[in-house]
């Protein structure tokens, strides 16, 4: 199922939301990851009899629950730094995102890790599980009160739908700053241009152009928003070419 979403600036991006069943699978491995972290701690704890170098039970349990926060935490802290992924979602290929066309904040997982005792926590998950099957993105009580959706990040397999773009090795590079964009950046680029071809809307482009230029800290070199645009993206090509 795909899920439009309108941008500030009135621009329409595409993206696949994710499928229920890849949900429900990301959120067996964080599972799992949790229980593996948990079982570890306790492991070291005995380990290394830890118990007996404190005398009453109040600080044991204090220290015991130090060391469970990261768990407690884990959703919040994941999202954060792999930029909308937990681990599951990761493996997954799934990625929490704005409705505006933004990358989430980190004021947006905070909601999302708040509102997670209600929706995973209360009734065994059911009522997530109800809130993402009858929302029309998707969206557990923590998304709708974030802001946010989960995608699908699978990339099409049709040539014209990928980032990938042949370029000769002696290729050479204008702006060294577009690896501060990501493979899904470039993606939503391509369909914004792709949409321009089709309309001509100039503010469209132009749009587009501010918003690159305002992310890569750079000023257009190119005669043209088009010339520009087709260069950010080679370069982004060759550059991530060769880091593989």
């Amino acid at each position: 199922m795909q899920l439009t979403i309108n941008t500030t600036q009135n621009v329409k991006i595409y993206f696949n939301q994710a499928p229920l069943s890849s949900r429900i699978v990301a959120s067996l491995i964080d599972l799992c990851c949790l229980i593996i972290y948990c079982i570890g701690v306790f492991i070291f704890w005995n380990s290394l009899d830890l118990s007996s170098y404190f005398s009453d039970d109040l600080t044991i349990y204090s220290i015991i629950l130090i060391l469970l926060l990261p768990a407690v935490f884990y959703s919040l802290l994941t999202e954060n730094l792999f930029n909308g992924s937990s681990l599951g979602k990761k493996i997954m290929k799934l990625r929490v995102i704005k409705l505006d066309g933004y990358h989430a904040t980190f004021a947006d997982y905070l909601t999302r890790w708040i509102f997670r005792s209600i929706d995973v926590m209360i009734g065994s998950g059911v009522i997530g599980l109800l809130s993402v099957i009858f929302s029309d993105k998707g969206q557990r009580l923590g998304d709708l009160v974030a802001g946010t959706a989960v995608i699908s990040t699978k990339s099409n397999v049709n040539l014209e739908s990928t980032i990938y773009q042949e370029l000769d090795d002696n290729y050479s590079v204008t702006y060294h700053q577009v690896l501060k964009l990501s493979d899904n950046d470039i993606r939503l680029i391509k369909e914004v241009m792709n949409d321009f071809k089709k309309s001509r809307n100039h503010k469209l482009l132009s749009t587009l152009v501010t918003k690159i230029e305002k992310t890569l800290g750079v000023k257009s070199k190119n005669s043209s928003h088009l010339q520009f645009v087709d260069i950010v993206i080679k370069d982004y090509n060759y550059l991530s070419q060769q880091k593989a």
